[in-house]
């Protein structure tokens, strides 16, 4: 069988979380998420499940979480605004 890999979109909402508690018990790979601008709950989510891209709608969030990132070392590409998500 395949490794089967998702995006999820709006990861930091309820349905979001959700769909994450799956894939983690599912053995799932997560290569995006995006969220609006929780950035904390952003950050863990990706610090967990490693993605190849994140994205933020709010701007200032994206920054934000890409200098935290950037200080753990953490390589995720972080998009911004609507183009990114």
């Amino acid at each position: 069988m395949s490794a089967r890999k998702i995006s999820i979109l709006g990861s930091t909402g309820s349905i979001g979380v959700q769909t994450l508690d799956v894939a983690r018990k599912m053995g799932i790979s997560v290569v995006a998420l995006s969220a609006n601008q929780n950035i904390d709950k952003m950050e863990a989510q990706v610090l967990e499940f490693r993605p190849r891209f994140c994205a933020m709608q709010d701007e200032q969030a994206a920054l934000e979480l890409s200098k935290r990132l950037k200080a753990q070392q953490v390589a995720c590409d972080v998009l911004c605004g609507e183009e990114g998500v």
